[in-house]
């Protein structure tokens, strides 16, 4: 069972981010993948990838990014990533930061 809006506001919530990380790159590009696996526990878990070819987060930050009201851009207001977060984990999943060798940014939804 699981609250279709929230969902869907989580995902909005990490699109729009994705939009505005390439809104200033050469190569604008935003990737979704879906995929299931089986984690560690031997459960199958369902993940929803978007990926962004924008200039990525920052080393220094990627630990404070999920915290409420953090943000690094001049119009935000920091509750993005941590409401979306909270919506994961209240669905009993979660939301991760993949950092990517090349440039851009990848965050997982992770429905399990």
């Amino acid at each position: 069972l699981a609250d279709a809006s929230q969902l869907e506001q989580a995902l909005i919530n990490i699109i729009k981010n994705a939009l505005e990380a390439v809104s200033q790159s050469k190569h604008k590009e935003i990737t979704i993948n879906l995929y299931q696996q089986t984690n560690q526990n031997s459960v199958q878990q369902l993940l929803l990838d978007v990926e962004d070819t924008g200039p990525g987060i920052a080393t220094h930050v990627i630990e404070q990014i999920f915290v409420p009201f953090f943000t690094t851009k001049k119009q935000g207001s920091g509750i993005g990533l941590s409401l979306s977060r909270q919506i994961m984990i209240q669905h009993g999943g979660d939301l991760k930061y993949v950092t990517k060798a090349e440039c851009g940014a990848c965050f997982r939804l992770v429905f399990g």
